[in-house]
């Protein structure tokens, strides 16, 4: 550990707490919305509707690009770490800094990840007694009870930013730490008891990546998609990282599966670990042939979570744009620009111009938006301002 770069500090300055802000525009609930479907799994109703309802998905990654509920939790929870006296600092970022930059990077900056897991066990112990205490802060219950109602009402969210978003990170974080963290064993196990089926498989991983736990059982679980259990093992083995390695093969069999619902968990379940893409990536561009369009959003989804954006992965983006289902288009959107070189964009902008007259008034504004960032000539001609 490098000690004169690690310190404990009064409040994060104001330039890093926008940093902060800026990062996790794209974390906690995003990571919430998208392993609810995968955890949901006792919950088969829920999971069937996903499976049959597109349009349920495309709302939620809508809602990914609408910064303000985020932007609430964060300014009201992420100082759950940052603005505490007793926030731990590495190389001049606060812990909650590095876990707002892990989050981040996990849907797409590699680099940032890597520093990120790196800040974290560099920190190690240190960081452990604020994380356990940002696991235990529940919410109260009338907290609760308004935000059941509004998500139900017709406002569709809820009305005060939950504490889930800050345990399930702290969970990540934790895991992250690794074997230092085992002083945290008794409140992830206490976690991996509660309601919340996402957290749940946060805690459970953290828990095997402190103990250091075999990933090889799973890999026989895997091999039984028919199992009431399978749909738990395989979000599990998703949030393991590096010590999914061995269960990888048995995910991309899965892929071939009957079950919509398992080709869908199980192409998340490859998207959340992100690891062993020579073999994940072929796979997965395969998969965006399935007929069924929430199969297809969820392996777009997963394949463009992987280091190499291989020409193959660029291509098959592309492709993505003309799908028939308005929210794979949509997801293609979301990614073509970071996945698509400046030297190949000439091939994006005629689909670009074309989703402006999209049937779907979300992929139209998206496509409007990412032109106007790739090409600001073929977007004024297209009469964008």
């Amino acid at each position: 550990m490098e000690q004169t770069a690690l310190r404990r500090c009064g409040p994060l300055e104001i330039d890093q707490f926008a940093d902060a802000l800026r990062l996790a525009n794209k974390g906690c609930e995003d990571i919430h919305n998208r392993l609810a479907v995968e955890a949901r799994n006792d919950d088969h109703t829920g999971m069937d509707r996903a499976a049959v309802a597109p349009e349920k998905l495309s709302g939620m990654i809508k809602r990914r690009l609408v910064p303000l509920t985020l932007l609430v939790a964060v300014l009201g929870g992420l100082g759950f770490l940052a603005l505490r006296r007793t926030e731990p600092f590495y190389q001049g970022k606060a812990l909650g800094v590095w876990i707002a930059e892990l989050q981040y990077g996990r849907y797409g900056d590699h680099a940032m990840e890597d520093e990120a897991r790196k800040a974290l066990r560099a920190m190690g112990e240190i960081a452990v007694p604020n994380l356990i205490a940002t696991l235990q802060r529940t919410d109260s219950r009338l907290k609760e009870a308004i935000n059941n109602l509004s998500q139900s009402s017709p406002l569709d969210r809820r009305l005060f930013p939950s504490r889930i978003f800050y345990r399930l990170a702290a969970a990540g974080a934790l895991g992250e730490i690794g074997p230092p963290a085992s002083a945290a064993i008794p409140a992830l196990i206490q976690a991996s008891k509660e309601d919340d089926a996402v957290l749940r498989v946060m805690a459970k991983a953290a828990l095997i990546k402190i103990r250091q736990e075999p990933v090889l059982p799973f890999v026989e679980a895997l091999s039984d998609t028919s199992s009431t259990n399978w749909p738990q093992v395989a979000s599990l083995v998703g949030q393991l990282g590096e010590q999914a390695k061995p269960a990888i093969p048995m995910l991309i069999t899965d892929l071939q599966d009957k079950k919509p619902r398992v080709r869908m968990v199980a192409a998340m379940a490859l998207g959340n670990a992100h690891i062993e893409g020579e073999l994940c990536i072929p796979a997965l561009i395969t998969c965006l042939q399935d007929t069924n369009a929430t199969v297809r959003n969820m392996a777009l989804s997963a394949l463009v979570r992987f280091k190499a954006a291989t020409p193959e992965m660029q291509m098959a983006v592309i492709k993505c744009l003309d799908d028939p289902d308005p929210s794979v288009r949509f997801e293609a959107l979301i990614h073509v620009e970071r996945i698509i070189p400046s030297d190949k964009a000439e091939a994006v902008i005629p689909k670009l111009v074309k989703a402006l007259q999209d049937k779907d008034e979300n992929v139209r504004a998206l496509a409007a938006d990412v032109l106007s960032r790739m090409d600001p000539q073929a977007a004024r001609k297209a009469g964008i301002k």
